[in-house]
């Protein structure tokens, strides 16, 4: 760890060693009045007059912003993101370092950071859980007769690359509606007839 730029040892009695590190940033800070954050302050890790702020980390929480200043959110950047500071909407953040985010010019007080999610995002995520029920009762509905009878006898048929034994024909055929189904044994062949 020693040859880690960003880790120094800090000054401690004993056998203990204690390393801070340096470059570590609050994921939300503000920085003071006038100074507005960009790509190079984050790339840089230069955001040391930073103070962290609304440190319960959940979106939807808040906190007091002590005085005006940039609030940096270290939150993946997108639309939905939005700043209320004293019951007034801030303007919409500004991307940096392509992922975080900025909102420049913030007033002191207390403050909510939140996050609304597009309405094709809600959507689908409703509508996934509907379309999964709907086909579990499409299938649950489908008749025992389509499904294919494979082990019954009778002439298999060629149903799309697919056999699909059709089962056996019970039904008389013949002159006499009781007589004997083709290729079978004619009535004067079987025990016990009479002629």
């Amino acid at each position: 760890m020693s040859r880690q730029l960003d880790f120094v040892v800090a000054p401690v009695a004993g056998d203990v060693r204690v390393w801070v590190n340096t470059a570590w940033t609050p994921t939300r800070a503000l920085l003071p009045a006038g100074s507005a954050v960009t790509d190079a302050d984050v790339d840089g890790g230069d955001l040391a007059d930073a103070t962290s702020v609304l440190a319960d980390g959940r979106v939807g929480g808040g906190g007091e912003l002590g005085s005006p200043g940039s609030l940096y959110v270290a939150e993946q950047f997108a639309d939905g993101w939005s700043l209320r500071v004293n019951g007034v909407n801030q303007p919409p953040p500004a991307e940096v370092s392509g992922w975080a985010m900025a909102f420049d010019d913030t007033p002191a007080g207390p403050a909510r950071l939140g996050y609304t999610p597009a309405l094709d995002h809600r959507l689908l995520t409703l509508a996934a859980p509907l379309l999964w029920l709907l086909a579990l009762w499409l299938m649950a509905r489908r008749p025992a007769a389509r499904q294919p009878a494979f082990g019954v006898p009778g002439p298999a048929v060629n149903a799309g690359g697919f056999p699909v034994a059709l089962p056996a024909n019970d039904e008389p055929s013949g002159d006499d509606p009781g007589g004997p189904a083709p290729g079978g044994p004619a009535p004067e062949d079987q025990p016990g007839a009479t002629p």
